[in-house]
């Protein structure tokens, strides 16, 4: 048998969040960092933050985010003809009124790949806002897509993978591992991937964005020590979904995860 890779562009998005002044000054929130950022449509600098209170959504949530980068990405015919093919970093601000503004490329790998990445991302609908102590604010978000060659076509998971619990319970399974993470670590972010596979067990765990090499450690443990997921499906079949989360350590010790789709294998005689 041979294994494909099911996706033209394999997804894998990372949301990094940031959000601008306001509130008044006496009331700035424990758990911030501020960030000055450089705005290329309005030639200014915006003061962000790293966490919000609350983070702004895609409507419909993260997988309806994933549906519509998959439906809308296309794959520009040069890069193909020239086999180009790589991970695009687009940054974008989703402000107060969760309109996308100041779309900028954060690493790209070629012009007609990154033209296309912030074509998508400009594009977007308007997201729920981020707020900080009720008012709503600026956020940044961060998210590399993968373009990746491949003869097959797109598919939409219609049943991802899930973790016993949910979303919540897969957060709150992390702040309770993790505690033992000393606080001289915090403040610190990484990256990591991993698989569920046709049975819903977790393997090929993968760093991608590093924090050091003990916490790093101490995260993969935790990963592959994950319970039996419900496997996601594909045209009615349990298929092995790769995943990616970020991992976020605070100053004040707050443990925050993003988890996305990675990519779908299929198997064919």
């Amino acid at each position: 048998m041979n294994t494909k890779l099911a996706f033209k562009t394999i997804l894998s998005i990372v949301l990094a969040a940031t959000c601008s002044i306001g509130f008044a000054q006496d009331k700035k929130p424990s758990n911030s960092t501020m960030l000055l950022i450089h705005n290329s449509e309005t030639n200014s600098v915006d003061t962000v933050y790293t966490i919000v209170d609350e983070m702004p959504e895609y409507p419909g949530g993260n997988t309806e985010l994933r549906r519509y980068i998959a439906e809308h990405i296309q794959y520009p015919s040069i890069a193909k003809e020239n086999g180009i093919s790589g991970k695009v970093y687009v940054r974008f601000v989703i402000n107060e009124k969760g309109e996308i503004e100041n779309v900028q490329i954060s690493k790209g790998i070629d012009p007609s790949l990154d033209k296309e990445a912030i074509r998508v991302v400009k594009n977007q609908p308007i997201w729920k806002p981020g707020k900080i102590q009720g008012k709503t604010v600026k956020v940044l978000s961060t998210i590399p897509i993968i373009f990746q060659l491949n003869t097959d076509s797109i598919p939409i998971i219609p049943s991802m993978p899930q973790f016993p619990g949910g979303d919540k319970g897969f957060n709150k399974y992390f702040v309770d591992n993790l505690k033992i993470i000393e606080r001289s670590e915090l403040n610190k972010s990484g990256s990591f991937s991993f698989f569920i596979n046709e049975q819903g067990y977790v393997g090929k765990v993968h760093v991608i964005q590093t924090i050091n090499s003990t916490i790093d450690s101490i995260v993969i443990d935790v990963l592959k020590s994950m319970p039996q997921w419900i496997p996601g499906k594909y045209q009615g079949n349990p298929a092995e979904v790769g995943l990616t989360i970020t991992i976020k350590f605070d100053k004040k010790g707050k443990i925050t995860t993003e988890r996305w789709q990675g990519f779908c294998t299929t198997k064919e005689n």
